[in-house]
């Protein structure tokens, strides 16, 4: 009996009890003794302190976040060998994006990314696939898996994960139990990374949308919101520091650049909270005191700091100040 059939199987919950016992047709299981299990090589980063080698990954955001430019990115410079948003790429390889929502709009992006980076010439290539890979399908593993073996992929984008699970309930387990299986058979047959471009739910504070049950499987969840990338969970290691970023037009499109603090300084931590304040607030608009607080607080500034800085700001004429007391609202007077 083939896995293919094994999955059959258990699928459809029909084991076949008849020849179990004797174990007839069936390959055993791969046992490791524990000198084995010391042998075995440690996890290691595709980029550095972000995504790990053959793993399995989530990056989710609300939309308007900037989630697929930013996918596109990572993509683009683990090709290429380009520093992502300042994380090094530790080994170069070629990429497969399933660009499942709109893949015209794509022509301009890796445009402009290109105008902007200006790659050198690189042995590994970027496949597009313009349609979406059904995930709840188990046909649709031999094609997908012969897609990326044949691309020579390091890692495979799915963008997004909605496209390419029609018809699936996405808060059952049950459902993305069968997603997740579905992804680690693809893994496992071609050790590529599975990255899936995600939406938040509608709270955004309680992190990607849908069954509990893709965060415990996943090795790596990255949340992209207010031009921040946040590890949300990393299973082999700490999380680092958000990574902060802006989108840069170019070409028609934007790229997502990396963008830079250095808090050694007084008048660079007054540029932090400025910047914060710019993240979050869209032009002709303002936001309270708690919104922008709070945006400073994710940029590492302390209250007092934030408070000292947004009077100095003020001061300058740097931020308008709306209104008095709890009730205040600010804008930034030269918005980006």
């Amino acid at each position: 009996m083939n896995d293919k059939d094994w999955l059959k199987h258990q699928d459809d919950g029909t084991w076949p009890q008849a020849n179990a016992h004797a174990g007839e047709g069936v390959t055993p299981y791969k046992v490791l003794s524990e000198a084995d299990l010391m042998a075995l090589e440690d996890p290691k980063w595709l980029i550095d302190n972000l995504l790990l080698e053959k793993s399995f990954a989530v990056l989710y955001g609300p939309p308007g976040s900037g989630k697929s430019f930013i996918a596109l990115s990572m993509a683009k410079s683990i090709q290429t060998g380009t520093d992502f948003l300042g994380h090094k790429i530790r080994n170069p390889g070629s990429v497969l994006y399933v660009a499942a929502e709109d893949i015209h709009g794509f022509k301009r992006r890796v445009e402009a990314w290109k105008a902007h980076h200006q790659p050198p010439p690189t042995e590994h290539g970027i496949r597009f696939l313009g349609q979406a890979v059904i995930l709840n399908d188990t046909a649709t593993l031999d094609r997908i898996v012969s897609a990326i073996k044949g691309s020579k992929a390091t890692i495979v984008i799915f963008d997004t994960l909605a496209r390419c699970t029609p018809g699936v309930e996405e808060n059952s387990s049950k459902d993305m139990g069968k997603i997740i299986q579905m992804i680690d058979n693809i893994r496992q047959k071609t050790g590529a990374v599975v990255l899936l471009v995600h939406h938040s739910g509608k709270d955004t504070g309680r992190g990607a949308r849908g069954s509990n049950a893709l965060l415990g499987a996943v090795d790596t969840e990255i949340e992209c919101s207010d031009r921040k990338l946040k590890i949300t969970k990393q299973k082999s290691s700490a999380p680092g520091e958000p990574t902060c970023f802006k989108l840069e037009p170019a070409c028609d499109s934007v790229v997502p650049v990396y963008r830079r603090f250095d808090d050694t300084g007084d008048t660079t931590k007054r540029d932090v909270v400025l910047q914060a304040l710019r993240d979050i607030c869209p032009t002709g608009s303002s936001v309270t005191n708690g919104q922008w607080e709070d945006a400073t607080k994710d940029a590492g500034i302390g209250r007092s700091m934030y408070f000292m800085h947004r009077k100095l700001l003020i001061d300058q004429e740097n931020v308008t100040q709306h209104g008095s007391d709890r009730a205040a609202r600010f804008s930034p007077n030269d918005p980006e």
